[in-house]
């Protein structure tokens, strides 16, 4: 198992959204692509059945964040693969509430290849002054 941790921070402004009037949510495209490694997977060789630099898993996915209309209510939070539905954010992502206050979403991932990959994405999300 290889672990890997990547911290890109992205900004989500209220006052920035193209139609506010159509559509309260704040929404983020994220694309991923997890490349093969050169011919060794699990300290094996791997000489055929792919090519050096191929993707084990390339997708993108969209975060649709929809703040509640009253105070103390939840966030309602969806996402989808773009693979599984273009230009949509239908299922609902859960999220936990972190001691600091952030909220903490997490989104698993994988391939049904040999060799694949499989993993998660985690999200913590925060008010912009916090």
């Amino acid at each position: 198992m290889i672990k890997s941790y990547h911290h890109p921070t992205t900004f989500l402004a209220n006052k920035a959204r193209i139609a506010p009037e159509n559509d309260p949510s704040l929404t983020y495209g994220l694309t991923l692509g997890v490349r093969a490694p050169d011919y060794e997977v699990e300290r094996k060789f791997w000489p055929d059945a792919h090519y050096e630099g191929g993707y084990l898993f390339q997708d993108s996915m969209i975060v649709k964040m929809t703040q509640p209309s009253n105070e103390g209510e939840d966030w309602t939070v969806t996402f989808d693969w773009q693979s599984n539905n273009l230009g949509g954010a239908s299922q609902s992502l859960t999220y936990k509430t972190l001691k600091s206050g952030r909220l903490q979403m997490v989104v698993p991932f994988g391939s049904n290849n040999a060799p694949g990959i499989a993993g998660q994405l985690r999200f913590l999300v925060s008010a912009w002054n916090e």
